[in-house]
């Protein structure tokens, strides 16, 4: 509906992609609202990069640097840019009333410092009031996936009363360790002696 639809700070569970929004988990609506465009104003494109150069797609899997002022990939077109919200959403191809409206909303919301619409901090409430006017589209990834059939050591299917299933073995983030409790850098350790442990276990 080309309007804002959620705490942009808001941390995801990593276990059923909910928001708390207002004390209450409610679905995050990015899977059913694509594209989504994140929108902002000069004096955000200049104060930092949009990307971390750590964990994420481009730096880890591509090796590309992200630009300090993003700069680089304004010109490059990833990030839309206009002198005014009218031409930035004609450019998105989205609705430039509904646009200018949730922006003017938002804007409101930062001047009374409380964003009644989906609570985000007041610390971190921005307007977006100097042109020109940026959008770049983006879209939901996930970091890993968790659950699974429980395993031993052995990396051997477990049963319900938690006995080896003959023959029947999981890798890798299926059926980690750590369940719904992932800790930043578990799954590449387990994704490395998994298969051995299950080779070894089966060729022993």
């Amino acid at each position: 509906d080309h309007q804002r639809f959620y705490n942009e700070t808001a941390a995801l569970q990593l276990t059923h992609y909910k928001e708390n929004r207002h004390g209450h988990w409610v679905d995050t609506p990015h899977h059913r609202a694509g594209p989504v465009h994140m929108l902002f104003d000069e004096t955000t494109r200049v104060h930092n990069r949009l990307i971390t150069t750590v964990m994420s797609w481009n730096p880890v899997v591509r090796g590309y640097d992200w630009s300090e002022d993003n700069s680089a990939e304004i010109e490059r077109g990833w990030i839309l840019r206009a002198e005014s919200l009218e031409a930035l959403a004609e450019a998105m191809g989205r609705d430039a009333g509904a646009v200018c409206a949730s922006v003017e909303r938002y804007n409101a919301a930062c001047a009374q410092g409380t964003d009644p619409d989906f609570g985000r901090d007041a610390a971190t409430l921005m307007p977006l009031a100097t042109p020109p006017y940026y959008a770049v589209r983006i879209a939901p990834s996930i970091v890993c996936t968790g659950g699974g059939a429980r395993r031993n050591q052995h990396s051997q299917v477990l049963d319900h009363q938690r006995a080896p299933i003959p023959g029947l073995y999981e890798a890798g983030e299926l059926g980690s360790m750590v369940s719904d409790l992932y800790q930043n850098g578990t799954y590449l350790t387990e994704a490395m002696i998994s298969g051995r442990a299950a080779a070894r276990h089966a060729l022993a």
